[in-house]
């Protein structure tokens, strides 16, 4: 069985075989192989790792980023002209385990971000000039 790990996949992100580690070296980006003699039941869990991440708009404009969590990305609402840096990005804490809301803390305040999906009629930023 080949696992396509995301490039996005954090270090933590783990693949178990009936509950047990199968030892494999996890590459994001590339193929955990798993090769074994299959029996009925087996059971193949993965938990992927998804750490905050800053992604350049291109390499030209690399302090022009957006804020990603794995496959999504996190927008600023009303974020005015808060100024915020990388660091500040990368220390965002989720509201709770059950919010895709997130809080970045900036010197001038609290930003919030979330998901494109969780935005209704709020005005937002995709990148940020860090």
């Amino acid at each position: 069985m080949a696992l396509r790990i995301p490039a996005w996949a954090g270090k933590d992100t783990t693949v178990a075989v009936n509950g047990k580690s199968t030892g494999i070296v996890l590459k994001p980006g590339s193929w955990a192989e798993i090769d074994r003699t299959w029996k009925n039941g087996d059971r193949v869990e993965v938990s992927l790792d998804m750490p905050l991440r800053v992604v350049p708009l291109d390499a030209q404009h690399a302090n022009l980023v957006a804020l990603a969590r794995g496959p999504v990305t996190l927008l600023a609402i009303e974020q005015g002209s808060a100024k915020i840096t990388q660091k500040q990005l990368l220390a965002a804490q989720q509201v709770s385990s059950a919010s895709a809301e997130w809080v970045v803390q900036t010197d001038s305040g609290k930003v919030v971000v979330k998901p494109f999906a969780d935005i209704t009629t709020e005005r937002y930023r995709l990148y940020q000039a860090i």
